[in-house]
Order: structure tokens, then sequence, then C-alpha cells
């Protein structure tokens, strides 16, 4: 199992589990969260905009820049 680092809730990660591809790939995530975040697994709301915590990141990163 594998933590969301954006919503801290606990999610299956199917390449942390050792298979080739993940449920992931076949997601339809919200534009640009992946850019954002490219380096961390994100769960199933948070990629695909479900969560508050996704709007949390996307206005985080429009401050910074």
């Amino acid at each position: 199992m594998s933590i969301c680092p954006n919503c801290k809730i606990e999610f299956a990660c199917e390449i942390a589990e050792g298979r080739s591809t993940c449920w992931c790939a076949n997601v339809e995530a919200i534009p640009h969260i992946h850019e954002l975040d490219e380096d961390k697994c994100l769960c199933k709301d948070c990629l695909t905009g479900n969560s508050n915590s996704t709007l949390r990141i996307l206005l985080n990163t429009k401050k910074e820049n």
C-alpha cells in the first residue's frame, strides 16, 4: 500500500507492489496534475480532481509561479 502525498489516504500502487503497470495508467487525470507532482504517486481521487486536496495543489502551484 502507498500513502497519497496529497491527501494522505492509503491506496494501492501496483508499480510499488512489483507489477509492470498500474491502474493509474488508465485513469483520465485532470490537466497538468502529473506535471505538478510527476515523481509522486497520487490516489485516484487526487488524480481525477475528485478531492479537495487536488484543488489545494493547483492553488499552491499558481501562487509559486
